[in-house]
Formats: C-alpha cells, sequence, structure tokens
C-alpha cells in the first residue's frame, strides 16, 4: 500500500509520466523495517509494466540483492533467495553466482536456493556436482525439505535414464563398428 501510495505520488509528481525517479522512490521505501518488500514489489511493477525490458529487471535484482546481501536477517528469507535466483538465472554464468551466494551463506537453509544450483550444475551437464548439491541440501534439511527429498528422487530417476541411454549408445555404436 504504501509502495503504491508513494509510487503514484511520485507519478502525479512527474505529470503522469511513467519514468520514475527510481532513486527517490527506492529512498523513500527505506522507511520501512522490512526493506524487502518494497523491493519485491518494485520489482513486481518493473515486470508488469515493462514485461520485455529484462536488462533492467536484471539490474533492478542486482541492486535488490546487493542492498540485502550482507543483511543476516535476510540469509535465509525465501523472498529474498527467489530474487538471488531469479538474478542468477539471467546472469551470463550462474554457477559463479550461487557460488557467491554458498560462500557467503544465503540461502543454505532454503530449498529453492539448492534446487535451482542444482539444476544450473544439471543443465550445464555436470551431473555429480548436482547430485552433490542436492545431498547437501538434504543434510542441511533445506526447507520445505519434502520438496528437496520428491527432486531428488526425480534427479536420481533422470540420472538413471541418463546412464542407461548412455550405455545403450555406446552398444549401438560398438555393434555398428564390428560391421
Amino acid at each position: 500500500e504504501r509502495f503504491e501510495k508513494k509510487y503514484s505520488e511520485l507519478v502525479s509528481a512527474k505529470g503522469g509520466h511513467i519514468d520514475v525517479d527510481k532513486e527517490a522512490l527506492l529512498a523513500k521505501c527505506k522507511v520501512d523495517k522490512d526493506p524487502v518488500v518494497h523491493w519485491l514489489r518494485y520489482i513486481k511493477y518493473h515486470e508488469e509494466a515493462y514485461p520485455s525490458d529484462t536488462h533492467p529487471q536484471f539490474l533492478l535484482m542486482e541492486r535488490c540483492m546487493q542492498s540485502l546481501f550482507h543483511h543476516p536477517l535476510y540469509a535465509n528469507d525465501v523472498r529474498f533467495i527467489r530474487v538471488c535466483v531469479l538474478y542468477a538465472d539471467r546472469a551470463s554464468e550462474p554457477h559463479e553466482k550461487f557460488k557467491l551466494f554458498h560462500k557467503h551463506k544465503i540461502g543454505s537453509n532454503v530449498a529453492i536456493f539448492w534446487l535451482a544450483w542444482a539444476w544450473v550444475a544439471e543443465s550445464r551437464g555436470d551431473f555429480p556436482f548436482a547430485d552433490k548439491i542436492l545431498r547437501k541440501a538434504l543434510q542441511k534439511k533445506a526447507k520445505p525439505i519434502k520438496t528437496v527429498e520428491q527432486r531428488f528422487k526425480q534427479f536420481q530417476r533422470r540420472m538413471s535414464r541418463h546412464w542407461l541411454n548412455a550405455q545403450e549408445k555406446e552398444g549401438s555404436d560398438a555393434s555398428d563398428e564390428d560391421n
């Protein structure tokens, strides 16, 4: 509510133009005890108002992440972790972002962090690392743990199919060479 009121005040002051003074808006939003709420509203507003304008969305997520990165209250806050995961997903080297988050204990108790990191590793073909990440999430009992357990089982099934398919392909390649 406060965000919308402050936003509409700024838009009115600008003569109704959507080109908001972002710095003034963010400065006004910093007075709250829970700044992540304002960041999330601002990010959501930007995504809805400019859906195809992805680079500024990325930069906005980066600013949010940087402003709350060292705040211990948000280290395992699911709302903040989602922003970090989306930011990493849009980065050119997402695995590097996840390493950085892990180094600073960002998301260490949150399932979405571990699942997203494992997915990045799996999509790069680094299956042993994805397995290691999922096992670490289980070890840490990342919440919700049932989701982690379920995704780990799904991963194991995918890996079983992957290795079976790889063995079948090797077998057919060997028989092709024999002919």
